[in-house]
């Protein structure tokens, strides 16, 4: 009995079994088919789904594109159209220019009564050498009308001779200098604060004495580099006096603090003396505020005030030499001002 079931059972196994494993086979063949198709599918509407999605990305990006550039064609036109007028307005304001003028030239000559004191002659572009200066304003010819003259007919000055024919003579040599040979600033010391007031008044004070950056009292002035093209200094975290000097003085200044510790902005008189870690406020000719320690500084002494800053503030300090004041400004806002008894002195 035992080895008629063993037969069967190979028998089955012969005969069945190759049939189970067709048919199995059949049909993991059939399912990997369906899912193949399946996933061919999926990926077709993927593709149509994302290129849909493209083309109408790609369609708003143009339209973008074409309205941006419609803009431009439009501020172009503008823009000529802006141009052309200026252009029209320049030819018109020639022509007036001209008219006015009519024969004067820079080669006029003047003739000048100096406060009843003395007579001269001089040529026009003389008394025009400081581009954009009042005083080249007065005597380019086309005011000429309007200048104050005496009896004779002779352009008057009423300016004393003592201060007037220094200012003449050195805008003489102005017009003649070159970098080899320069016009010597004038030499007026029993007059010297009218010089400065009458050239002040006339717009040349400058461009006579031109404002320069020193650094007064660095404990290592070799590290300390001024940028006099753009005004920019940077002491490399080592304390420093830095200052703008001129010798008639400063009316107004303006910097924007960076990053400092302790910064005390203001003025200095030509008397102060800065020793190591002296700094402007701390002598007796020096007068300063300070943003940190919210303060006024005069002679080595603080009063607290309401100043304050923050890196990236703009300080402006004003000389009112009329008022003899300082006053001092925080992103235009006044912050504190103070009476000194020469303002005269003060150069920074």
């Amino acid at each position: 009995s035992l080895f008629k079931s063993d037969s069967c059972m190979t028998a089955f196994s012969l005969r069945v079994e190759p049939l189970l494993r067709a048919a199995i086979e059949a049909n993991f063949k059939r399912y990997c088919d369906e899912v193949q198709q399946a996933i061919d599918a999926e990926m077709q509407r993927y593709n149509e789904h994302l290129k849909t999605q493209s083309e109408a990305l790609f369609a708003a990006q143009q339209a973008k594109l074409q309205a941006q550039i419609h803009l431009l064609e439009l501020r172009e036109k503008e823009l000529k159209s802006q141009t052309a007028q200026l252009q029209t307005q320049k030819e018109e304001l020639d022509v007036e220019n001209q008219r006015m003028m009519g024969t004067r030239s820079p080669s006029d000559v003047l003739h000048i009564n100096v406060a009843g004191q003395q007579r001269c002659q001089t040529l026009r572009s003389t008394l025009c050498a400081v581009d954009g200066s009042l005083l080249a304003l007065q005597f380019n010819g086309r005011w000429d009308n309007n200048l104050a003259r005496d009896a004779e007919g002779l352009i008057f000055i009423d300016y004393p001779e003592r201060i007037f024919m220094p200012l003449l003579e050195w805008l003489r040599q102005r017009v003649h200098e070159t970098s080899k040979k320069e016009a010597l600033v004038p030499t007026v010391s029993d007059s010297w604060h009218a010089f400065v007031s009458m050239a002040r008044h006339y717009g040349v004070l400058e461009a006579m004495y031109p404002v320069s950056m020193k650094v007064y009292s660095p404990i290592q002035s070799s590290q300390v580099r001024l940028q006099l093209e753009n005004g920019h200094v940077n002491t490399y975290g080592i304390w420093a006096t830095v200052g703008l000097y001129s010798k008639p003085g400063c009316e107004e200044y303006s910097i924007v603090v960076g990053a400092m510790e302790n910064p005390q902005v203001g003025w200095a008189s030509a008397k102060a003396t800065f020793h190591e870690r002296d700094g402007t406020g701390d002598d007796a000719e020096s007068w300063a505020i300070d943003g940190q320690r919210h303060g006024y500084w005069h002679d080595g002494c603080m009063t607290p005030a309401d100043v304050q800053w923050e890196a990236g503030a703009t300080v402006r300090c004003v000389l009112d030499r009329i008022a003899c004041a300082m006053r001092w400004f925080v992103d235009n806002r006044e912050v504190y001002a103070c009476n000194v008894p020469d303002v005269d002195e003060a150069v920074l």
